[in-house]
């Protein structure tokens, strides 16, 4: 069912993740979102998880009039769209914790505050990475370590699912993509396959948010 009841949240507060930002409108008599994106069709998978990411300030697109559902974003990213999510706390008082995240970067306060939350962990000798793609393993770990820091876990509706390349998850993920997968968090995904090592897709992202965001609001 189509979202046909969110309001416009103000515009100023979009959140800008490197990409570029084109204020949209919503029809002012009735409050009713208009899809901005011609590049998410009314009868795609993830047309109300992208919708609901817009509106919600959460995602933005890529022009004037594109979304570009199948593009990747980085992880530098993904860790700012959480740390919106989380309300944007303070972290002003906390050092840098990464050699490659310098102070004043539009990702420092986020890769400052999932580091001091436990939410990133690195790549390894004092990197973040902030500007390779985050992969879907990658992606299922920081909504599981959210999930952990803010106490915000939905509770579980699936039972015994299995990803038919399950068997390749990395041990560092395995628990993340075992307790999302049942959650639910997943479910609009279409495949079988997780495709752990893959880029995880816009589309893919906005749907795991909107999953994740209002099962537990």
């Amino acid at each position: 069912m189509k979202m046909k009841s969110i309001r416009l949240l103000s515009l100023l507060l979009t959140l800008c993740v490197a990409l570029t930002v084109i204020p949209m409108t919503a029809s002012a008599d009735t409050d009713v979102a208009i899809m901005p994106f011609t590049d998410v069709p009314e009868d795609a998978w993830y047309y109300e998880a992208v919708e609901y990411c817009f509106y919600g300030a959460l995602m933005n697109g890529t022009g004037d009039s594109t979304f570009s559902p199948n593009g990747t974003l980085t992880r530098g990213m993904i860790v700012t769209i959480l740390h919106r999510s989380a309300g944007l706390p303070d972290v002003s008082d906390v050092g840098l914790p990464f050699s490659d995240v310098p102070a004043g970067t539009w990702y420092t306060d986020a890769v400052k505050w999932g580091a001091t939350n436990g939410i990133v962990n690195g790549v390894g000798n004092g990197r973040f990475a902030p500007d390779d793609p985050v992969t879907k393993e990658q992606l299922a770990a920081l909504i599981y370590r959210t999930q952990q820091a803010n106490g915000k876990i939905p509770p579980d509706i699936l039972m015994d699912y299995e990803w038919s390349d399950g068997t390749k998850i990395s041990d560092y993920a395995e628990s993340a993509v075992n307790a999302l997968t049942m959650q639910g968090i997943f479910r609009d995904i279409p495949g079988s396959n997780f495709n752990l090592q893959k880029s995880a897709t816009k589309a893919e992202v906005a749907s795991i948010l909107y999953m994740w965001i209002t099962t537990v609001k």
